[in-house]
């Protein structure tokens, strides 16, 4: 029986790592995925919902810069703690919002749990393994975690259908109570002995701009085109209200999405297992561009939609986003040397995100305005265009060698 689950969770036979797979799994309890733009339109309109989105969302990056120090100063357990704690909290106090401002106060203190834990859990568990000298299982630790996320939140995802159309504040609710279970649990954390990284500021703003010079190498300018659009074009569509906007705007409800999002969600998990198949096909470079291509082509359809048929719109995008991390930290992997490359995905993650702060204002005014879909043929003509000017980047830099 120990070897079945052995075999299934590595490394389960350690506490903290045992402790991390149910703090995934119920961290992954996305009830309100497909329904918490309704629950939010109830107190506010499009426009002030990108004002939000946007505030705090920002908030949110700027306080992830200092997270590492915290985590640093009082402990890697602490800060779990303190993170699930605070998301808790403001996860049952937005259950709860009557008004435009407890929403956005639950917002912000949600953001500022999430920014806690973001890092702090995954180091913890490398730092787990490194003490006992088993830190070659970290990946497979982390893979399996992620696809136990993701089999919880498709099912999440439909349930909280059924939860919103019973009342529309009970998916929240309940995820609220899986977060208040994932505090619970952080308390039963153990402080490795072992710190194997110590934030400071020199350091983060020194990898920074190693990660992203190592990016701008003449050899590989041209896919980080590509791959600053892919990534800041999925996020802007997956992270915050394009997605349920479009949805909407495709005359899907509340319930129809729940059911269309955990669909698109196992369709997503699905196409990722193709990832090695398809890259013994083509290059990496071609592959890159189909996704690109896939992606702004999903975008710029969005706009001649307005009923069912939308779905190809959704499935273009969402099969393109899936495809993108997993794709891109290949080519990372591979064309970056091994000092460079977390550094190197970690400022890809980052700068692609930027973006956000901007667009997602932009996007609720249009929205407001019943322009969502012209919002999203923008966005397609953006991404579709850095394909072009990745090949002209990539000619240009082959004509040069050519010279030398």
């Amino acid at each position: 029986m120990k070897q079945k689950i052995a075999n299934l969770l590595p490394a389960f036979d350690l506490k903290n790592i045992r402790i991390f797979y149910f703090l995934t799994a119920f961290t992954s309890f996305w009830f309100l995925a497909a329904n918490w733009l309704f629950f939010w339109l109830k107190f506010m309109n499009y426009q002030q919902l990108g004002i939000i989105d946007a505030i705090t969302f920002g908030a949110g990056l700027l306080m992830e810069i200092p997270s590492g120090a915290i985590s640093d100063l009082v402990g890697k357990k602490k800060t779990i703690v303190l993170g699930t704690g605070t998301a808790f909290f403001s996860i049952i106090l937005m259950a709860s919002a009557q008004n435009i401002y407890m929403l956005f106060i639950a917002q912000l203190f949600l953001v500022l749990g999430w920014a806690l834990n973001s890092g702090s859990l995954e180091a913890l568990v490398y730092d787990s393994l490194l003490e006992k000298g088993r830190e070659k299982e970290y990946e497979k630790v982390m893979s399996v975690s992620s696809s136990l996320a993701s089999f919880i939140t498709i099912g999440a995802i439909f349930i909280g259908g059924f939860l919103y159309e019973f009342y529309f504040r009970l998916p929240t609710f309940a995820w609220g109570i899986t977060w208040g279970i994932a505090f619970l649990l952080a308390l039963k954390l153990r402080e490795p002995k072992i710190d194997s990284e110590v934030f400071s500021w020199s350091n983060y703003w020194k990898q920074l701009k190693t990660g992203t010079l190592a990016l701008l190498k003449p050899e590989l300018i041209s896919f980080s085109v590509v791959i600053f659009s892919l990534m800041g074009g999925y996020f802007l569509y997956d992270f915050g209200f394009l997605k349920p906007a479009l949805a909407t705007a495709f005359g899907f409800n509340v319930f129809q999405q729940s059911s269309l999002f955990a669909f698109l969600a196992l369709v997503g998990a699905s196409v990722v297992l193709l990832v090695p198949w398809l890259r013994k096909r083509i290059t990496d470079r071609k592959g890159l561009y189909l996704l690109t291509f896939m992606l702004g082509t999903g975008f710029v359809i969005a706009y001649f939609f307005n009923n069912w048929l939308g779905i190809i719109s959704l499935l273009l995008i969402d099969i393109s986003g899936y495809l993108v991390y997993p794709w891109i930290s290949v080519v990372i992997n591979q064309e970056i040397e091994s000092k460079h490359r977390a550094t190197s995905l970690s400022a890809v993650a980052l700068l692609s995100k930027v973006p956000y702060v901007f667009l997602s204002i932009i996007a609720g005014t249009m929205a407001n305005n019943s322009e969502i879909g012209i919002f999203s043929w923008w966005i397609g003509i953006f991404i579709l265009s850095s394909v072009i000017i990745s090949t002209l980047i990539y000619k240009i830099g082959n004509k040069k060698s050519r010279l030398v």
